[in-house]
């Protein structure tokens, strides 16, 4: 195995766009391990857990053909519970998800744009924006115009990267691109993430990610 090896296995994944930057997913950093070593190792274990907060250690490697273990990479992630929306049920998960996307990282692997995953940077922007305090402010309201017929919708644009079929990675994603999981639920006429299909956070997260870039494109 040489860099060039890790170079074309991460020349061959794709990439997330979060506000304005691209990251790596978790589960493409595993795929251009996998292309490099197909039958290496990901371990996780949980190195302290109290307090509704959980430490998890990841690490990656391979063995040699007398059988020792060669370590690649070593990662460690931090979650707390109901830090976010996703966190309320799945911190212990998404905390090991951050471990490994560390892990690979240190051993190469998805790391053009970033060392932090796409996940890392998606639950570390929703900590911030639910530790910010609320600031009000009076305005007047606007004077309302004349009601025009709605304007002909454009197609939706199709995100240049593979949304993944998980239910928590996709709503963890929507959070990161700041929707609301309570509106979206109430959009599919459901109310909680287990009625909600794959398909339909896949087509909400298009919905979102389309918004959000036709808004950029207009402060641009």
């Amino acid at each position: 195995m040489d860099y060039e090896m890790i170079r074309k296995a991460n020349e061959a994944i794709g990439s997330v766009d979060v506000q304005g930057r691209d990251y790596v997913m978790v589960n493409q950093r595993v795929k251009a391990f996998r292309m490099v070593y197909p039958d290496g190792f990901i371990r996780t274990s949980i190195i302290n857990w109290e307090n509704g907060v959980v430490v998890f250690k990841a690490s990656c490697g391979y063995h040699t053909e007398d059988g020792r273990e060669f370590i690649v990479g070593e990662g460690t992630a931090y979650e707390k519970e109901n830090s976010s929306f996703i966190n309320k049920t799945s911190y212990i998960e998404n905390c090991e998800t951050s471990a490994v996307g560390r892990a690979l990282g240190m051993a190469g692997f998805g790391i053009d744009a970033s060392m932090a995953s796409a996940e890392e940077v998606q639950n570390a922007m929703l900590n911030q924006n639910r530790q910010a305090p609320a600031r009000q402010t009076k305005q007047t309201p606007p004077p309302q115009p004349p009601v025009q017929p709605p304007a002909p919708q454009p197609a939706l644009q199709i995100p240049p990267f593979e949304i993944p079929d998980s239910k928590d990675q996709i709503a963890l994603m929507l959070e990161g691109l700041g929707a609301d999981l309570r509106k979206v639920f109430v959009a599919y006429k459901k109310s909680s993430l287990e009625e909600m299909t794959v398909e339909d956070l896949k087509q909400a997260y298009i919905r979102k990610y389309n918004a959000m870039n036709k808004s950029t494109k207009e402060v641009q």
